[in-house]
């Protein structure tokens, strides 16, 4: 099952077509309300063309938490040993935009900032010090994350050690893209595939299966000392391809999309519409 939150209400996509949910406004009721694992059951009204809709992001989360190095893939195009541990780093949530806005360059440093196509992973009800084997009971589904950076910001930020220059450079505004929907199952399907396109040429492949330490174990590390909220999203880590390897930095006018599964992409043009 795949959902959705539009500017029209809560919309599901089943085998029964895509159909407008009574009375739901947005995910983010849904989970505040504890009823997910209603959505299956919860009565339909009209049948709707998804395409014609207007998309707002599946959640506002109150928290983003990126891992780092979750790919060997990456760890070895950017000459970084594979980490023992999850890497990981809360950030703040205000950078979230929907599939089809527009990712501004941020005025300070428009011109190295580069893509990372991540699978989401949508929290469902608090989850503190969960263990691993109860992992996917506090998980709602997964989406597409564009986890955009500003190379320069970062590049400088690591030399000096400084995590707050970390922070910012993953932090400007608009830097989230996150969608288009939730894909409502992940658990038992390791082939799920991620894919990342810039106007069109693939750059980025991977699946659920590749992640060095998958969704369970991440939700152990993280919930250890973070309380995560319903809503919330993990970001579990970019595989290889990203651009500042080739030095293929985003210029005005590229299309990222990130495909996750058979959600359709998430989609946003960076600099201008």
């Amino acid at each position: 099952m795949q959902v959705f939150t539009t500017t029209d209400g809560v919309v599901r996509v089943d085998n029964r077509g895509a159909t407008l949910l009574v009375g739901l406004k947005s995910l983010d009721d849904v989970l505040a309300a504890g009823e997910w694992d209603q959505l299956t059951r919860h009565p339909a009204g009209p049948s709707v063309n998804l395409d014609a809709l207007t998309l707002r992001p599946p959640v506002l989360p109150a928290n983003i938490v990126l891992v780092g190095l979750n790919y060997r893939s990456h760890a070895d195009e950017i000459g970084q040993p594979v980490p023992e541990t999850p890497l990981f780093l809360p950030i703040a949530s205000d950078g979230v935009l929907a599939s089809g806005e527009v990712i501004p360059p941020p005025p300070s440093a428009p011109n190295k900032v580069d893509y990372e196509g991540e699978i989401g992973v949508v929290i469902s009800r608090p989850a503190y010090q969960v263990a691993a084997a109860d992992a996917w009971s506090y998980v709602a589904g997964l989406t597409a994350v564009n986890d955009v950076t500003a190379r320069d910001v970062q590049k400088a930020a690591a030399a000096q050690r400084d995590m707050a220059g970390m922070l910012v450079s993953k932090g400007f505004p608009g830097f989230k893209p996150l969608g288009p929907g939730i894909l409502t199952t992940g658990h038992d399907h390791a082939d799920l595939q991620l894919t990342t396109s810039v106007n069109g040429e693939l750059r980025q492949q991977a699946t659920l299966g590749d992640l060095l330490f998958d969704v369970p174990t991440l939700i152990e590390a993280i919930s250890a000392s973070i309380e995560l909220q319903p809503g919330d999203v993990i970001c579990t880590g970019s595989p290889s391809g990203v651009g500042f390897v080739s030095e293929r930095f985003l210029v005005p006018g590229d299309l990222i999309e990130i495909t996750l599964g058979d959600l359709p992409p998430l989609r946003n043009v960076f600099g201008q519409s």
